[in-house]
């Protein structure tokens, strides 16, 4: 898992192969969930959180018929330096983890999610990058 300090700001990247569409989401460590982050086939989108604890982004993608075919997950904590948020670049700031840390996998929700019916596309792939 990949971590930084509160208010730093760094790049999701996605993109999946073998889907019509995919749906980018976010959950803050209080348990909110960001429906709608972000969406499309690929693209980035920066992020800056800054409450403090494990932050979750996950993507969906879908066929042409709105089935869902591909999902991946990507963690990242968020800790204060020296007990408030800290300033400086990027680079001095993120630890632990590879510098990209990503995740890319077949769908792999349980069979009885209403919103995944039929179970996924051995051939679609979605992948999160984190930069």
């Amino acid at each position: 898992m990949t971590s930084s300090t509160a208010g730093t700001s760094f790049t999701i990247t996605w993109n999946s192969l073998g889907t019509a569409n995919c749906t980018l989401q976010r959950q803050k460590p209080d348990g909110t969930i960001e429906n709608a982050w972000a969406s499309g086939p690929f693209g980035s989108k920066i992020a800056t959180p800054a409450m403090v604890g494990t932050h979750r982004w996950w993507i969906d993608c879908f066929d042409e018929t709105g089935q869902a075919v591909a999902h991946s997950d990507i963690y990242h904590m968020v800790h204060y330096l020296g007990g408030r948020p800290a300033g400086g670049s990027l680079k001095g700031r993120i630890s632990s983890g590879p510098a990209r840390d990503y995740a890319k996998a077949p769908i792999d929700r349980p069979t009885n999610d209403p919103n995944l019916s039929g179970g996924g596309d051995p051939r679609a792939l979605a992948k999160l990058t984190y930069d």
